[in-house]
């Protein structure tokens, strides 16, 4: 370089002086006394810094491994470092010099590389040449399409690695980055596109890939699509997808929020509670005064427990619609006990109308706010001095205290229950403090199993430092029913204070916190519990989830080998059938036929009715979208395993849904049930509710069972769906030219604006649970009505 910079009438001389400069020739002059030096020499001082302008130079040819002196010429030298490069440096010191290079491709390559495990995956990958990074990095590209980052987009365009990306996209907004990156005269006639049919997910995701590029884009153009986009916006749910996009507060409109407030104020409220812990903008006592001023009746106790605010108002409307439910639940008990034997047996079923009531106590202690446990509470000791007979007494109070939900008016249940001639003490055992009666239990090594089911049912939660306190003292005993009744109470905090090695032994120890509560803690605490741990209690839940499943399989219809669908049959008379089994009818029509007389008839003319089991094709969608708890998710995998143990591979197809689709088993899988209950255990209730896709793969799903004598979807959600009614309604009429039976179940809040459009485009029956703990018994009712052949 300081040759060719030499004024060329003295680059000769300039090349001669490079060229002693580095390769000197060897010194002829050895040491005049020959041999070492003495080592205990004093060391010489060190020379003082020259502004050597080669010393640089130097300094890096010295990190290359070869011989200076074997080069002859700088020709050479150009050879030797460009197979030097070739061959590579280390990981570390190639990625090094790529991050550090002048080259913007190259500094690319090294930011790439970065977001794939940088210099370390490097050096595990035995990586050291830059033709082997950059094909690695095609190989991660390709991998991870469909899942990858605005900066994974960013860097590739940059790296020159973009191909792969134009020619395998899997989302619009990666084709948007991509197209952003290499062809942005193009991004207008895409802005139109984008505008005119994706949907405000897609708009958001679409704007998040593009702001990396912003310096580079078209100003005018970029935030006039960043404009319309907003406009697209039609209720906060949208605006939550558009704010993820451009990462900031987008201010709604009066007007939207009261749009959604009407529409589906569930779904507003998720929005608005996103977009509080975001950006700190609270907006939903807006969305719940929006929402009560829309309706002409004030709401019900149902719909509040659905539609919760902390805020004056929702308590204060929580409070009329509890007393306008404690009024109902009179004047329905008159007519209910008016229809009993004054002194029923103990085989005399409670009264509906306060069985009921146990879910609504469960959705108002759900709502997880004081006014909400409060009402339950009020609701709970109503219920139990509304009980007029000693039989139903204690079979509904336990009914509550199993769901935790205690009345507020301890003494006045005992009243009530001594009234009806039952020992006040069975109320106190039941209803005293749970966690103060487990705590002395506990320090008082006691081993009453029965007693520990009681109490870990009971008891809502234990602090911290008093969980560490218990979960010594139970170690320290080797006290098994405590840890278990521990453990029941809260997985992930007791797996945080125990030992590895005692905690699968007291799981579920003599059925305590067992069966399904064993379920519902793994969906509550699993992320916090790691391996090897977690392995092992998967597996133990995973013979819960199968057992449980095997139970309810015991109370359905239908056989996995028969099939479904009753058929009727004859067929011709075999040596050893029953002479009752024949049919008169049609062996007599077949003897006209043949033109033969009766006495004429051989075993051969006769035929016998046979009832075969024809096929039904059940396609089944499972929302798993929003809040959706550990209990909730505990018995929709109870449902599921039930669902495809029972029936025939071939008879039923599965997925669950909620922003994407996850197909659990399709019509042309086997039912593993380990395998099954392995991707059931790790559902996740997260993302929006996007059922267009979900759709469109149960139509798929369908037409290929033509064969099937009987097509069933069944829907399982609160309706709440991102999709316009619009595209709703286009799915609902594509899957009704199949001619299938359509059945959408629900508990709680549903909008019915968009179930009413899937049920008008495809016909059908609406399905109402009081709670999801009912969806296995509905099922069972769905698959007896197919069997007998009155579902239509």
């Amino acid at each position: 370089a300081a040759v060719l910079n030499t004024t060329p009438e003295d680059q000769a001389i300039a090349e001669q002086v490079a060229r002693e400069l580095l390769f000197p020739k060897p010194s002829d002059q050895g040491d005049a006394r020959g041999g070492a030096p003495e080592r205990d020499a004093a060391p010489a001082a060190p020379p003082a810094p020259i502004d050597d302008p080669t010393a640089g130079i130097l300094a890096d040819l010295a990190a290359f491994d070869f011989d200076l002196d074997a080069i002859d010429d700088l020709a050479q030298l150009e050879e030797a470092l460009a197979e030097e490069q070739e061959s590579g440096f280390g990981a570390f010191e190639l990625f090094e010099r790529l991050y550090s290079s002048a080259v913007r491709e190259e500094r690319a390559l090294a930011e790439l590389c970065m977001l794939f495990g940088g210099p370390a995956a490097l050096q595990a990958e035995a990586i050291l040449k830059l033709s082997e990074l950059r094909g690695w990095l095609e190989g991660q590209l390709s991998a991870q399409l469909g899942e990858l980052r605005p900066a994974h987009v960013y860097q590739a365009c940059k790296a020159g690695l973009s191909d792969c990306l134009e020619h395998g996209c899997e989302h619009t907004w990666e084709r948007v980055g991509t197209l952003a990156g290499t062809q942005p005269e193009a991004l207008p006639e895409l802005y139109a596109e984008l505008l005119a049919e994706a949907s405000p997910r897609e708009l958001g995701r679409s704007l998040s890939f593009l702001q990396p590029f912003e310096a580079e884009l078209e100003a005018e153009q970029y935030h006039r699509f960043r404009a319309d986009c907003r406009q697209r916006a039609r209720d906060l749910n949208d605006l939550v997808e558009l704010s993820k996009g451009l990462e900031e507060w987008l201010e709604p409109g009066e007007e939207l929020v009261r749009r959604s407030a009407v529409e589906n104020p569930v779904r507003a409220i998720e929005a608005a509670q996103w977009l509080a812990e975001q950006y700190g903008r609270e907006l939903r006592p807006s969305i719940l005064d929006a929402w009560l001023g829309s309706k002409e009746e004030r709401p019900d106790l149902e719909e509040l427990s659905q539609v919760v605010v902390d805020c004056p108002r929702w308590e204060s409307e929580l409070a009329h619609a509890t007393k306008r439910h404690l009024e109902a639940i009179d004047r329905i008990l008159e007519s209910d006990y008016a229809v009993l034997d004054p002194e029923p047996s103990a085989s005399v079923p409670l009264p509906d109308s306060l069985a009921v009531q146990v879910d609504f106590c469960v959705q108002l202690e759900a709502t997880g706010l004081n006014a909400g446990s409060k009402s339950a509470g009020r609701l709970c000791t109503h219920c139990m001095l509304s009980v007029r007979h000693t039989a139903h007494f204690l079979p509904l109070l336990d009914a509550f205290l199993e769901r935790k939900v205690l009345p507020d008016d301890v003494e006045a249940v005992v009243a009530a229950a001594r009234k009806l001639g039952i020992d006040p003490q069975e109320v106190y055992d039941r209803v005293g403090d749970a966690l103060r009666q487990l705590e002395f239990l506990i320090r008082g090594d006691g081993r009453d199993a029965e007693r520990y089911q009681r109490l870990s049912e009971r008891a809502k939660g234990i602090p911290e430092e008093l969980m560490s306190e218990l979960c010594a003292i139970a170690s320290r005993n080797h006290n098994l029913e405590a840890i278990a009744s521990l453990l029941a109470i809260n997985l992930g905090s007791a797996c945080a204070h125990l030992s590895e090695d005692i905690v699968p032994e007291a799981m579920g120890y003599r059925g305590i916190g067992s069966g399904p509560n064993l379920l519902k803690q793994w969906f509550g605490h699993r992320h916090s519990i790691h391996d090897p741990l977690r392995s092992q209690i998967k597996s133990m839940v995973k013979d819960a989830l199968i057992e449980l499943a095997f139970d309810w399989m015991g109370k359905a219809g239908g056989s996995g080998k028969q099939g479904l669908v009753p058929q009727s049959a004859t067929r011709p008379f075999r040596v050893g059938d029953e002479l009752d089994s024949v049919d008169i009818e049609n062996s007599l029509d077949a003897l006209v036929m043949s033109g033969r007389r009766l006495e004429e008839a051989t075993p051969e003319d006769l035929y016998v009715a046979e009832t075969a089991r024809g096929r039904a094709a059940l396609c089944m969608l499972i929302d798993i979208s929003g809040s959706m708890s550990g209990e909730d998710l505990a018995i929709c995998s109870v449902a599921v395993v039930m669902l495809l143990g029972k029936l025939a591979p071939q008879e039923v197809s599965l997925a669950v849904f909620e922003s994407n689709t996850h197909v659990m088993k399709s019509f042309d899988e086997d039912a593993d049930l380990d395998e099954l209950a392995d991707k059931v255990l790790e559902l996740q209730a997260t993302g929006g509710t996007q059922v267009g896709a979900a759709l469109t793969w149960a139509r798929e799903q369908l037409v290929g069972m033509g064969e099937a004598d009987q097509h069933i979807l069944f829907v399982l959600s609160d309706f709440a769906f991102f999709e316009k009614e619009e595209e709703l309604r286009q799915h609902g009429l594509a899957l009704a030219d199949l001619g299938l039976t359509f059945l959408a179940a629900h508990h709680g809040y549903v909008d019915r604006s968009s179930l009413e459009v899937l049920r008008a485009s495809m016909g059908g029956q609406v399905l109402k649970m009081g709670s999801l703990q009912k969806l296995p018994a509905l099922l069972i009712d769905v698959l007896a009505q197919i069997g007998d052949g009155s579902l239509r």
